[in-house]
């Protein structure tokens, strides 16, 4: 009996510390500061990065048509694909952008482009997932925020995915049934 008490343990401890990858991407539903945003996969000179085949596979490059090839420009999105999670913490993101780019968890930049050398950033694909910050609770009040300013007169645009852990209800649920039947059953059997 202590053999099938212990493993019952085990189990429900293992399970729950049990989390579930979720996916996000750049698309038209997220949400903009600016204007309704438009889309598209290369600039004039086709020289944009195609997302299909990379890890931006899915995603959508996001530009304002306010923001088009306009100077001094600037604009920023809400990744809403994590809307309704009441917390998570990214375990990976990968970005495309033309021209400057920081990223922000609430007020906490983890990525700011002007702090690398990276030259033609829209033409490769960037792992800009830093693991320092992996320990960072993000709640719906602190939104994964992308801001893209045009310093020059040229096309602007971003583009992003990644994926975020978050709890598996279910195997909390299943956590809390099985401690509350182990009580059961040791209060009976007392």
């Amino acid at each position: 009996m202590n053999l099938l008490k212990s493993t019952l343990t085990a189990v429900l401890l293992l399970s729950s510390t049990y989390v579930s990858a979720i996916a996000f991407y750049s698309s038209v539903d997220d949400v903009s500061d600016s204007t309704s945003p438009t889309t598209t996969y290369t600039d004039d000179d086709e020289n944009w990065i195609d997302p299909t085949g990379t890890a931006l596979d899915g995603a959508t490059w996001i530009q304002p048509s306010d923001a088009w090839e306009v100077d001094g420009s600037s604009f920023s999105y809400y990744e809403v694909d994590l809307a309704g999670v009441d917390d998570y913490n990214l375990t990976s993101l990968f970005v495309s952008y033309d021209d400057n780019l920081i990223v922000s968890i609430g007020d906490t930049v983890i990525f700011n482009s002007k702090d690398t050398d990276i030259e033609k950033a829209w033409k490769s694909v960037y792992d800009i997932y830093d693991s320092s910050f992996s320990s960072l609770l993000i709640t719906a009040d602190s939104k994964l925020t992308f801001a893209v300013d045009n310093e020059k007169n040229d096309a602007t645009g971003v583009i992003w995915s990644g994926t975020a852990s978050v709890p598996e209800p279910s195997m909390l649920f299943v956590l809390g049934f099985a401690l509350i039947a182990f009580a059961y059953r040791r209060k009976t059997n007392v």
